[in-house]
């Protein structure tokens, strides 16, 4: 039942861009993360975004453990994440807020104890971005979020000093071939 109400949630998700204009850009990006529940690990953020709407984007990304142990910790995060500034996307040629602020949330989905549950919910926000989906980049700094972790019951805080986005669909150089853009 709950994989069915997920499915559903993820297709109306999806499908916000059918209704709100060509704000349908996808990145794909990387970057610094770092948990405070290991003082002496860092991890590596690589994941998607996709607009939704001229405000609104879903977030699909993995967190890896680098060190002390490559790979040895995963997580994937899937959220939604709110433009606080001005929208990110015209949806044209012309180019939204080039420096914003970010606030997301969603679901941490990760191993315990050898199946990959939903084993948490995360709320962030990211101070600084700069750039746009019409320029076909953006970085993310100074994030700043905190984590629940439903199984072991506490809460952590998590950090990350910069994201890079690059942008695969939005930017100028296809709005540029397309002439109804």
């Amino acid at each position: 039942m709950k994989k069915k109400i997920l499915v559903v949630l993820l297709l109306i998700t999806l499908s916000l861009p059918l209704f709100a204009g060509d704000h349908f850009d996808i990145s794909l990006g990387f970057g610094h993360y770092t948990n405070f529940k290991k003082a002496n690990s860092l991890s590596l953020y690589y994941g998607s975004t996709i607009g939704l709407t001229d405000r609104l984007e879903l977030v699909v990304g993995g967190v890896s453990e680098v060190t002390p142990n490559v790979f040895s910790d995963n997580e994937l995060q899937l959220g939604l994440a709110f433009a606080i500034m001005g929208q990110r996307s015209t949806a044209t040629k012309v180019a939204g807020s080039s420096i914003n602020t970010l606030v997301g949330a969603g679901l941490i989905v990760s191993d315990v104890d050898g199946r990959v549950l939903p084993s948490g919910a995360y709320l962030n926000i990211t101070p600084v971005t700069i750039g746009t989906p019409i320029h076909g980049r953006r970085e993310r700094a100074f994030e700043i979020g905190c984590q629940y972790d439903w199984f072991t019951n506490k809460f952590n805080i998590t950090f990350s000093f910069l994201k890079l986005d690059f942008y695969l669909r939005g930017s100028y150089k296809f709005v540029a071939k397309n002439p109804h853009a």
